[in-house]
């Protein structure tokens, strides 16, 4: 009698290929298939970003009843746009969010000690979940669409600092009107990643504003990620890391800049380049980040000096 044979195991995805990663856009399959049609992955990732089917929620990975370019969605479903976290600055200068007993109509310590280039960051959203899941896909999960959705309740936060908006006037009277000006990346690492993330932001807010986007920095040489460094090396890292590009000095004369970024953590990145913009003479210097870290848990100090 001839042995039998073991019933064969169907094979199939593994459950937890089936949940969305940490920061990554979760599985989709109509995805996957268009782009094996259109020659090119970095043109099929960047123009067909699930088109055809609504996409699943970036935090939950439910349905998110919103298409790629539905710009009021973040991507997220109605559950965890709920459960978005407003920024409340803390210091009037970096921004930096700290415990309500410790706000104050003046600057933080730090910045009065060094005060940074720019005259104020603003940000409308705390970096934290969902919004996380959010942000990476839009700088590591190739989804450049969501700098749209990202630039909206930016445009509303600078709206409402509407002072802010006026620039300082020419000799004879003329507005100088503000350019927006992205963080800019280096090309290695945006030949890498297929698009520079600022970039993506930038655009779209300027046509929310209503103003000129302009490209007047380069970034002079690679710098580490300042995701796991402590504060002093963070501003050590990025210091004299940009500078203006030929011919950019008489454009940024006088102007204010509204510099724009997607994430501020302890703001190093953005004083460094507005520190290269205002030594190319700017008047007055901006920041903007989609997203600012949330304030340390109490007794904690995430960035030491």
């Amino acid at each position: 009698m001839a042995p039998q044979k073991a019933p064969r195991t169907p094979r199939g995805p593994e459950p937890s290929a089936l949940k969305p990663s940490y920061g990554h856009r979760p599985r989709n399959v109509t995805g996957g298939l268009l782009r094996r049609l259109v020659p090119g992955r970095l043109l099929a990732d960047l123009l067909l970003p699930d088109l055809l089917l609504p996409n699943p929620c970036l935090s939950c990975g439910g349905g998110s009843g919103s298409t790629a370019g539905s710009p009021a969605a973040f991507g997220l479903c109605t559950a965890c746009r709920g459960r978005l976290r407003r920024h409340v600055p803390g210091c009037p200068r970096c921004g930096e969010p700290l415990p309500e007993r410790r706000r104050r109509a003046r600057p933080c310590r730090r910045c009065r000690r060094r005060p940074p280039a720019f005259s104020v960051l603003l940000s409308p959203w705390l970096f934290a979940p969902p919004l996380v899941e959010v942000i990476h896909a839009f700088k590591f999960g190739r989804c450049p669409h969501l700098g749209e959705a990202l630039a909206g309740p930016l445009a509303a936060a600078l709206r409402e600092a509407r002072p802010l908006l006026f620039g300082p006037t020419e000799p004879g009277g003329a507005l100088v009107v503000p350019l927006v000006v992205p963080v800019p990346l280096h090309p290695w690492r945006r030949l890498r990643r297929g698009y520079d993330q600022a970039a993506q932001l930038a655009r779209p807010l300027a046509r929310h504003l209503g103003l000129h986007y302009a490209t007047p920095l380069r970034r002079r040489r690679a710098t580490r990620t300042q995701a796991r460094l402590p504060r002093h090396r963070r501003l050590e890292n990025v210091a004299g890391a940009f500078a203006p590009r030929r011919g950019a000095r008489s454009r940024l004369a006088g102007r204010t800049v509204f510099l724009v970024d997607d994430v501020a953590t302890t703001g190093a990145t953005l004083a460094a380049a507005a520190r290269a913009l205002r030594d190319a003479g700017a008047a007055r210097v901006v920041a903007l980040a989609a997203a600012r870290t949330p304030p340390p848990a109490p007794g904690t100090n995430p960035w030491p000096e």
